[in-house]
């Protein structure tokens, strides 16, 4: 399998993400706009039996449609430094250099007899800038994930900070481009994304609405197979929680 702000924690409760406060804590009517193309094209599952709660002793499971989300169960692996990355089995799928590993977690994506090993990790990048002789630190979270099948993986690797959250989706031998969504179904603008998109040579391949409880979509043209991966990375972006 995979290897490897406000402070708040409370006994092994993990902290909410101030950039993802939006997305998992919000007692909210709001639901993000599915863009008009993705909903012609896609079948949507809303999550179900969720809790709003995260951390150690928290049972996270819930059902998105067909699909399970079982055993889901965080680490409290932070502040290591990690110059080898994402890693299923002996293959690594990224090499990220000198990042700090900030949390992780781990899940089963179940689908009748069907079963995907799940692993998500977040990084942060931190540079040192300088702008009329004053420094600052800018720092990048990213989100990597990996979904484990008996004769693939899928991989996904999402930039959630900055001023174009974005990233790829690696799924039965092709790159989709994964793409922020802001749109909500409110009048109140949301300054972080509410959800992603996938798209493909062939048009989008899915999304997820990261507001509480989350929804995701998934093409039609994606085969069984296909829809069972994309739904186990949609679901590991639903569970992202920065430890702080």
């Amino acid at each position: 399998m995979v290897p490897g702000k406000g402070r708040r924690e409370a006994g092994v409760v993990v902290g909410v993400a101030t950039v993802t406060a939006a997305w998992l804590t919000a007692c909210t009517s709001f639901r993000m706009s599915v863009p008009a193309d993705v909903e012609a094209e896609s079948e949507v599952y809303e999550a179900a039996d969720r809790s709003l709660a995260s951390g150690l002793l928290v049972d996270e499971s819930f059902r998105i449609g067909p699909f399970a989300v079982q055993e889901v169960d965080r680490n409290a692996t932070t502040g290591r430094e990690s110059s080898r990355g994402v890693r299923i089995g002996d293959e690594y799928f990224w090499r990220v250099g000198k990042e700090a590993l900030r949390a992780g977690y781990t899940f089963h994506l179940v689908e009748g007899a069907e079963k995907l090993e799940a692993e998500c990790r977040s990084f942060t990048d931190r540079e040192k800038v300088t702008h009329f002789g004053l420094e600052s630190i800018d720092e990048m979270v990213n989100l990597r994930c990996a979904c484990q099948g008996s004769e693939r993986t899928a991989t996904l690797d999402l930039r959630l900070t900055g001023r174009n959250p974005s990233g790829t989706v690696g799924l039965a031998g092709q790159t989709f481009e994964v793409s922020a969504v802001w749109a909500v179904n409110g009048a109140v603008p949301h300054v972080d994304p509410v959800g992603f998109r996938v798209d493909g040579a062939e048009g989008p391949a899915g999304a997820v609405d990261t507001l509480h409880p989350g929804r995701i979509w998934l093409s039609k043209r994606l085969g069984s197979a296909e829809r069972r991966d994309l739904a186990c990375l949609l679901a590991g972006v639903l569970l992202y929680v920065e430890k702080k």
